[in-house]
């Protein structure tokens, strides 16, 4: 239904962009929770805000359908909880993965819809709304035309010390009451100040932009209110995916959009925080902490369906950060499972808990250096000599000057800065980073990300310097890795002291 929306929007579509738009491909990822996997992030760590473009318009609202029930629901809805309220909603008609143009890797065409077009369609009884899709799919090719689809958010919430903090819905909640999640909800076109779709093309650009911004923020504001953590404490966060529920008639549903949050506080904070009261506390009646104080599946806590897809792909975003490796190997262990157990047809009995395994690689390379994929960038990480305490020894081993200078290694560390500074580079685009920066010199490069970003996003020269032998060698090898020798070299620089003729000459 999706893909049938996005082509016929795609043919009638006012912009030239759009031809340039290629379809995603949708996979089932569970069989008794169905539900459609309609994209995944190609950015290792997910796409930041500024890689993702929305499309507002009319053409993309719901269809009334002749019979419709709308009201007939909602003053039923409003008879057992007088607390609902008719809100709008953004309704996903259409998504598609952008493969060239102005960096988008997502396009969402959007319209509004609200809470009680949600109520009276996607949660209307069975029948009722196999009648919907069957009418949308004779009268219009598009099963999802009379279905409002109002486009949901959840996030992943990783702490400091590499905890997912999950919530267990309460009993006051309308759905999945008992099972645990992360902070979720939908994104508000009210708090974005987009009452509907506008006319002109300048205003529907600006309501575009306040759109995207509003669907991340809707994340940070949703971990807030239902952890209590401050929103000083979380970091923007990033798209991952996107799910949309899905019936045994494959009926295609709500989707929902899926981030990963990392906040400052470790797992010890994040809970004194939720303890002390949040301001939407009442939806959740427990938080717990994934892999330290619960396991996932069958004897272990029972996820949403939107929950465990969001798990099944941040484990494949995860950074290499050693606070990470727990948590890294509990979730490969426990989507490697699930997998197999879809692979082999079994009925899904639940999702069985995480077991100690090692975790995936992308291989090796020289002096044993590990590969790791990250931002898109296949990148070799400098292995560090052994220390001392880890050889069981007091003896400093045989080793280069350079390699004395720094024994830990640093070349292997992933910093939240440079996250920071390769989505400012990716938002500015290939023709601004290209206008604003000639040469660029990264200082102590490490595996050198935000460098090759650099010269990905149309840097004219690049220079990649560091000072220990195996980093620098590490380093080569990664210019070489991802196709970027025209615009790249790599010098030895140590920080405090003068560049040395020859390699650093040009320093």
């Amino acid at each position: 239904a999706y893909a049938r929306a996005r082509d016929r929007a795609r043919d009638s579509g006012p912009s030239g962009r759009v031809a340039r738009l290629t379809p995603c491909t949708p996979r089932m990822l569970r069989r008794r929770r169905s539900h459609v996997l309609l994209w995944s992030s190609p950015d290792v760590g997910g796409t930041p805000l500024g890689r993702v473009r929305v499309e507002l318009d009319r053409r993309f609202r719901r269809l009334p359908h002749p019979q419709d029930a709308i009201d007939a629901s909602w003053r039923a809805a409003l008879e057992s909880n007088g607390r609902l309220f008719d809100g709008s909603k953004f309704r996903l008609a259409a998504l598609a993965c952008a493969d060239e143009g102005d960096g988008a890797r997502l396009v969402l065409r959007l319209g509004m819809t609200g809470y009680k077009e949600y109520l009276g369609t996607n949660q209307a009884p069975r029948e009722q709304r196999l009648r919907l899709a069957a009418d949308g799919e004779r009268l219009h090719g598009d099963a999802g035309a009379f279905l409002s689809n109002a486009l949901g958010c959840e996030t992943v919430l990783v702490t400091a010390d590499g905890q997912i903090a999950l919530l267990r819905r309460s009993s006051a909640v309308a759905t999945h009451g008992g099972l645990f999640n992360g902070p979720s909800g939908h994104p508000e076109p009210s708090r974005a100040r987009v009452e509907e779709e506008p006319d002109c093309a300048a205003a529907a650009e600006a309501a575009a932009r306040l759109a995207v911004e509003e669907l991340f923020d809707s994340v940070t504001q949703e971990t807030h209110e239902e952890t209590n953590v401050p929103r000083a404490a979380l970091l923007p966060p990033r798209c991952i995916g996107c799910m949309a529920a899905a019936d045994e008639h494959g009926c295609v549903g709500k989707p929902d959009l899926l981030f990963v949050t990392r906040t400052t506080l470790d797992a010890a904070a994040v809970r004194a925080a939720y303890e002390q009261g949040a301001a939407e506390g009442w939806e959740s009646d427990r938080l717990a902490f994934f892999p330290a104080d619960v396991r996932l599946g069958e004897g272990g806590v029972e996820l949403t369906p939107v929950t465990c897809c969001a798990l099944l792909e941040v484990a494949r975003h995860l950074t290499a950060g050693q606070s990470d490796t727990e948590l890294r190997r509990a979730l490969e262990a426990w989507g490697d499972e699930v997998r197999a157990e879809l692979e082999s047809g079994e009925p899904d009995a639940g999702a069985p808990g995480p077991a100690a395994a090692p975790p995936r690689e992308a291989g090796t390379g020289p002096r044993g250096g590990r590969r790791v994929l990250q931002r898109g960038l296949d990148l070799l990480l400098a292995v560090p000599p052994p220390l001392a305490e880890e050889r069981g020894s007091t003896t400093p081993p045989p080793a280069s000057e350079d390699a004395a200078k720094d024994p830990t290694g640093v070349g292997q560390v992933w910093q939240e800065a440079a996250d920071l500074l390769c989505d400012y580079l990716e938002a500015a685009g290939g023709a601004a980073v290209a206008r604003t920066f000639g040469t660029v010199v990264e200082l102590g490069a490490g595996a050198g990300v935000c460098g090759l970003v650099a010269a990905r996003c149309g840097a004219a020269r690049v220079v990649l310097t560091d000072y220990h032998s195996a980093v620098l060698e590490a380093l080569r090898a990664n210019v070489v890795r991802n196709g970027l020798t025209s615009s790249c070299e790599v010098s030895a620089l140590s920080w405090g002291e003068a560049a040395a003729a020859g390699d650093g000459a040009a320093l």
